[in-house]
């Protein structure tokens, strides 16, 4: 009986290692996956330059701004929208989804999309923006969708 206590002892000790081992992993991956967030430009409506007065996106140099602009169609139903073909260069790009309000209701990655459907009920906006370097910048047409 001692022997088979000992190697249920020997099992149990050798499962919570692997069981820590998964646990420290996974902990891993997450905290990697947050320092690559860190990185990724945030979302911002308007830079400040050295005196703290607004920067239009429009009047940024020439190689900082998207020169690229994309032609949005709405689908024949209403709710969906169509993009037209971008460089594959591009760092980051978004569809933003507006109430009727102008409040933002949807910020959602574009780059591997090049169609979205809206999910709620409703009329709203739809723009494309860019990363240029400084914040977002609209590069396309706004269309009126209704869910």
């Amino acid at each position: 009986m001692e022997e088979r206590e000992r190697q249920s002892r020997v099992s149990w000790v050798v499962g919570l290692v692997l069981a820590t081992a998964f646990v420290g992993t996974i902990v891993w991956s997450v905290a990697q996956d947050s320092d690559d967030d860190s990185r990724t430009p945030r979302r911002e409506e308007v830079g400040f330059d050295e005196v703290g007065a607004a920067i239009d996106p429009s009047v940024l140099l020439p190689n900082d701004q998207v020169s690229t602009t994309a032609t949005l169609t709405v689908d024949p139903g209403g709710c969906g929208v169509y993009r037209s073909m971008l460089p594959d260069d591009l760092d980051s790009l978004l569809w933003v989804i507006k109430g009727v309000d102008g409040v933002e209701v949807l910020s959602r990655n574009a780059l591997d999309e090049t169609q979205y459907f809206y999910y709620r009920e409703g009329d709203y906006t739809v723009v494309l923006e860019a990363w240029d370097g400084h914040g977002y910048v609209e590069i396309s047409n706004t269309v009126d969708i209704s869910c």
